[in-house]
Parts: structure tokens; C-alpha cells; sequence
């Protein structure tokens, strides 16, 4: 289990994070606290997903099994509580955690804290693959504009032929290249990681990872190998199978795939990745070979 091989790893990383000259590298806690970590008060459970992909909706349909809904009740979620997005619907069962709350549930033995983490190219490579390589309405007008209008003329520079485009519209519409992402990434993350999307933005900023003092750390890679003992430690039900539909897939394929894109940059802005990155490398062990 992850906690125990990252645990004194983690433990250095942040005692090093705390020492004077790690300027303006710790997380705000409220930010982490209001924004992203979840606590579940009827389970005594802290939770702080990080990750984009399957994984995720698999753990918000275990909570919610625990919590008493039907799998039809989650599978109909949008329509019944006008929300499919996996951490709005948690936050219906979890009250808002306040400073004076999050401060207790470390005090008190008997809750437990979660924290998932990922390979930092894993999560960049999902993301763009679940909001920005094909068409969403969403992710398109709220974010693949932006990219595309301001470094579109830019990658005309450096590819030939690679403009991405929908042909199935009056209009057809120009998707953002990988490149044109990462260059979006590399500088929202220049100008301060809590500008980056919160799916990409590094864990060490989003989980208020050092004071939250998380007992169970989880490697989203090997989460199907994982959760077992995880349902054991959290006290699930001896006979609980959870929800795993084509995990292992699914992460198998992002591992393989995370290369693939990564040529589609230059060494420079790989390197850059890897210092923007940094601490959740550290923190977790993870590796990035360019």
C-alpha cells in the first residue's frame, strides 16, 4: 500500500518545504479546505481527489453507495440533483469544511484521510484528452478558444500541418493542438499554479498536502491493485466489491499514451513541466524520463 512507501518520502520532502528560503511553495489551506478537500462528518472521512478520468467517478460512486443512494440514484445524478460533475455531487452529503473543522478532524483519531495522487503527465495528458482533444461545449468555449486564438500563430510557426478542426458544423472549428496546450499550461503556471485549471493544478496546492497529514496515500496508476486494502482500512463491508469498470484499462492506456504526446514538445518544455511539477514529483516519487 502507497502509504507506507511514500510516507517517510513525503515526510522529508515537507520538512524541507518548511524550511526558511521555500518561498511562497505551501499551499493556502482555506483555498484547499473551501475548494477541493471534502469531509465526510456521518464517516469521518477526509478526502481530497486530485486526478481527472475514471478513478474518480469509480470512488464518488463507492461514497455514495456508503451513503445509502442506489446505483441507479448515481447513475441519474444530473437529472435528479442537476450535477454529473463527481466532486459537486460528494459535496452534497459532505458539509463545508471551515478552518475550526478541518483543524479538528485532525485532532481526532478515528477520521481517516485520503489522498489520491497521479503522475503529473498523466494528469495533463487526461486532461487534454477528456476536455480538449475533441469537441465539449464547455471545455471549448470556456478554454480551447482562449488556447487556440492566442497561440495558434505560434504553432503555424513550428508544425506544418496539424490544425485539428470538427467538420461536422457549418463552421468548422479549430481544436487546440497538444503544443498549444502545454504552451497554455507553461505560462498560466509562470504567472501562479492557482491560475492553472484546479484538474491540473499541482496536488501540493490543492490538498494542503503537508499540514493535512493524509494517512492513506493512493497512486491513481495502481488504484485497482489498491483499493482493496483501501476498503479495508476505511471499514467498508467485507463483501463490498466497488466500482472498478475498465480501470485497469483505462490508466494502462493513459501510461502508454503520456510518451506519445510528450514528442509532440521540445526537451526545453519538458524541463520546464518537470520544474513546475517539481514538488509533487518529489512528494510521491514519481519520475519523468525526457
Amino acid at each position: 500500500m502507497s502509504e507506507f512507501s511514500l510516507a517517510e518520502q513525503l515526510e522529508q520532502v515537507c520538512q524541507r518545504i518548511n524550511e526558511p528560503g521555500y518561498k511562497d511553495l505551501q499551499s493556502n489551506p482555506m483555498d484547499a479546505i473551501q475548494y477541493h478537500v471534502v469531509g465526510f462528518t456521518s464517516l469521518k472521512w477526509l478526502w481530497c481527489p486530485t486526478f481527472v478520468g475514471l478513478a474518480e467517478s469509480n470512488w464518488v460512486h463507492n461514497f455514495m453507495v456508503l451513503m445509502g443512494l442506489s446505483p441507479t440514484d448515481i447513475e441519474d445524478a444530473d437529472s435528479i440533483y442537476g450535477t454529473a460533475n463527481p466532486v459537486t455531487l460528494v459535496r452534497l452529503w459532505a458539509p463545508e469544511l471551515t478552518k475550526k473543522s478541518f483543524a479538528l478532524t485532525r485532532q481526532d483519531p478515528d477520521w481517516k484521510s485520503i489522498l489520491f495522487v497521479q503522475h503529473p503527465i498523466h494528469r495533463l495528458v487526461a486532461f487534454y484528452q477528456n476536455n480538449l482533444e475533441e469537441y465539449h461545449d464547455d471545455s471549448y468555449y470556456n478554454l480551447g478558444i482562449h488556447i487556440v486564438e492566442t497561440y495558434r500563430d505560434q504553432a503555424k510557426l513550428r508544425f506544418q500541418d496539424f490544425v485539428q478542426t470538427v467538420d461536422d458544423f457549418k463552421t468548422p472549428i479549430e481544436l487546440p493542438h497538444f503544443w498549444e496546450y502545454i504552451q497554455f499550461v507553461l505560462d498560466r503556471g509562470a504567472s501562479g499554479p492557482y491560475n492553472l485549471p484546479h484538474l491540473i493544478r499541482p496536488i501540493y496546492r490543492l490538498c494542503d498536502v503537508c499540514p493535512g497529514n493524509y494517512q492513506y496515500i493512493v497512486k491513481t496508476e495502481s488504484i485497482a491493485q489498491e483499493d482493496p486494502f483501501l476498503f479495508q482500512k476505511l471499514g467498508f463491508p467485507s463483501d463490498f466489491q466497488g466500482h472498478t469498470t475498465n480501470k485497469g484499462y483505462k490508466y494502462e492506456k493513459l501510461m502508454k499514451d503520456a510518451p506519445k504526446y510528450l514528442e509532440k514538445i521540445s526537451l526545453e518544455d519538458q524541463k520546464r513541466l518537470h520544474e513546475m511539477y517539481r514538488l509533487d514529483f518529489e512528494l510521491f516519487g514519481y519520475h519523468m524520463k525526457y
